[in-house]
């Protein structure tokens, strides 16, 4: 199995379609030279999942915070924060589907 895997590593090596992080270039200890959010603002990201751009939005904040504030009220004992997992093979809740309405 190892072997297989390191020709399809070679084979996307060769083709030009490997895949890898670039490490970014750093002017401080623990900070990178990305641009500012606020240098982006007037570009739609379509490469990323928050092409919406609810990620940096503060109003979507306040709202995903004040839900989950609810939701924990109603919750015995801890409740699971993050996904887990797709909704679709893990389980749906009712928080998820109230904050996308």
């Amino acid at each position: 199995m190892e072997e297989r895997l390191e020709e399809r590593l070679n084979q996307r090596r060769d083709e030009g379609s490997l895949r890898q992080l670039i490490e970014p270039v750093s002017a401080k200890p623990g900070r990178d030279q990305s641009p500012s959010p606020a240098s982006l603002s007037h570009l739609i990201d379509f490469a990323s999942n928050d092409y919406l751009g609810l990620a940096r939005c503060k109003r979507q904040h306040d709202n995903v915070e004040s839900a989950y504030t609810r939701y924990r009220q109603g919750c015995e004992g801890s409740p699971i924060l993050g996904a887990t997992g797709s909704r679709l093979l893990s389980g749906d809740s009712q928080l998820a589907r109230s904050l996308e309405t």
